[in-house]
């Protein structure tokens, strides 16, 4: 166990920030969760963070998944005098909120289920693709659930495979997406990985994947590959757009931290309607 103090940095508020769909709450303060095929629990009393596992793994896996090496108080006064009400509310409702760096190919996966999806529903789905087709983890000797399956496992399945996972029409999508990585990876799926150019990057996604479209994409950006610039725009935030900003984009959309900015929003609108 390790034990740490730590800075804007809530475990429900990212749970329920709809960026990850595998963290599962325990009791009132811990949550578990699987991600780049190992089990962690995490509990929180205030500011302290005690961790289920050692030292090495926290500094090789969990430190740089938590995005904890990010100065967030810095980024939160940027819009602190800028006179826009409405996000100093979500930024101080959200402020434990952070953008978790974690794996590409599920987040893929996870914003392709999202598609015309709530949240409960997508973690169901997610939570059965693993179990159908993911690897089992341990973790103390004991059985902690499924990894996220690997591109190679899916590409190979046909439509039946995908039978009775409630997946609709995103089953088709998934073999689509899962295929591509495997034939791209060392050519679009690496261009993806290297290249820097936003719109570039989107592009490929956006022709390479059947499904992926502008929502989908972006939110692959911002959650899969750290583009903070990104912010995407879906039910919730075109109901912020009319409700809160009188049909106006608001200017933090197309601020360097568009995509974090859009997390607080996206939190206190919908916790508070």
């Amino acid at each position: 166990m390790l034990t740490r103090m730590i800075d804007s940095l809530d475990l429900k508020q990212i749970a329920e920030s709809g960026q990850c769909f595998r963290w599962r709450k325990l009791s009132e303060n811990t949550y578990g969760l699987i991600a780049f095929g190992r089990y962690l629990e995490i509990t929180q009393k205030g500011n302290q963070f005690c961790f289920s596992c050692g030292e090495d793994e926290f500094q090789e896996i969990w430190e740089e998944y938590l995005d904890l090496r990010m100065d967030y108080e810095s980024i939160k006064m940027q819009f602190s005098d800028k006179g826009d009400v409405f996000l100093e509310k979500a930024v101080r409702w959200g402020a434990g909120i952070r953008i978790l760096k974690q794996e590409l190919w599920e987040v893929m996966i996870s914003f392709i289920i999202s598609q015309n999806n709530n949240i409960p529903r997508i973690r169901k789905n997610i939570e059965a693709l693993c179990g159908k087709f993911g690897r089992p983890v341990y973790a103390g000797n004991q059985f902690r659930g499924y990894a996220f399956p690997a591109p190679e496992a899916l590409s190979e399945l046909s439509l039946a495979d995908f039978k009775e996972l409630g997946l609709g029409y995103r089953d088709k999508y998934i073999m689509s997406a899962a295929k591509w990585y495997v034939r791209e990876q060392n050519r679009d799926v690496l261009r993806l990985l290297t290249c820097k150019n936003t719109e570039e990057q989107k592009s490929i996604l956006k022709n390479g994947i059947c499904g992926v479209g502008e929502k989908v994409a972006n939110c692959i950006l911002l959650f899969g590959l750290y583009k903070l610039d990104v912010c995407p725009v879906d039910t919730w935030m075109r109901k912020l757009i009319e409700e809160d900003y009188a049909g106006v984009r608001p200017v933090w959309m197309d601020s360097g931290y568009a995509g974090l900015y859009q997390q607080y929003a996206f939190y206190y609108k919908r916790e508070r309607g």
